[in-house]
């Protein structure tokens, strides 16, 4: 799995609009895990780990957040999330950044599977020196 670009489907009318994630058809994982992410306060920083086995979906349901990826293979991406029917895969291995939260971002992010703690890597070089073998 690689670093992916998604749109879910929207549908608008005089009421506003519906964001639909279809687990099955919109996500190449079923999720395990749901949380959010609120009320960053200017400046700050998340996420500045890697995931060894868990996948993520990342979607912008309210403002906007920048994601900074560097996938294992050596490619990287910066995304600007913007609009909740724009969202993006973490693939597992990947190290992320999420930085530029907007005072009304809420980041909602599904993932493939429970918390573990053990499955995280916070040393960005040690996940350098891991990532090429």
């Amino acid at each position: 799995m690689s670093i992916k670009r998604i749109k879910i489907a929207e549908y608008q009318d005089k009421r506003g609009s519906l964001d639909v994630v279809e687990f099955s058809s919109s996500l190449p994982f079923i999720p395990e895990r749901m949380f959010w992410i609120s009320r960053v306060p200017t400046g700050e920083t998340r996420g500045g780990h890697a995931h060894w086995t868990c996948h993520e979906a990342l979607f912008a349901a309210c403002g906007s957040v920048r994601i900074a990826i560097e996938e294992c293979g050596g490619s990287s991406e910066c995304i600007e999330l913007n609009s909740g029917d724009d969202g993006v895969i973490i693939p597992a291995g990947a190290w992320c950044e999420l930085t530029d939260f907007t005072n009304d971002a809420i980041l909602l992010v599904l993932a493939s599977e429970p918390y573990d703690a053990s499955g995280y890597c916070h040393d960005y070089q040690e996940w350098k020196n891991k990532k090429g073998k």
